[in-house]
């Protein structure tokens, strides 16, 4: 077992730390998505002074898209501490491997939620 670098475990720290940043993001993103139906209802009753008994697609769609990107950023927040103790035992032992698809299914989650959020919007 090696000394750990300290420029290493402070670049693994900083690694770490955006990761759960990201996390945070995601899940307000999925609660912001999520009430964005009741901003809608708030909208509809000060412009018609009716309140819309029936909840459209749009309002479902947020609803469920919400959760779904809550639910990601909940499961990015536990799958950080499983890297960093993958990557703290690979610094102990001299090895270096990135996890690079991380960072590409991280990226396609968040293009997606912005295609789907992007045609809710234009087509709800």
């Amino acid at each position: 077992m090696e000394k750990i670098d300290p420029k290493n475990l402070w670049a693994l720290n900083r690694s770490i730390l955006a990761l759960i940043r990201t996390s945070i993001s995601l899940i307000v993103l999925g609660f912001v998505v999520e009430k964005f139906d009741l901003f809608l209802k708030e909208i509809s009753l000060h412009i018609s002074n009716t309140v819309p008994q029936t909840i459209n697609k749009s309002e479902e769609l947020y609803h469920y898209l919400g959760l779904f990107i809550t639910f990601v950023g909940i499961g990015l927040g536990f799958y950080t501490i499983l890297y960093y103790k993958k990557q703290l035992y690979l610094l102990k032992e001299g090895k270096v491997k990135d996890d690079e698809y991380l960072f590409y299914v991280i990226s396609f989650l968040v293009s997606i939620f912005g295609i789907v959020m992007f045609l809710g919007m234009l087509f709800l």
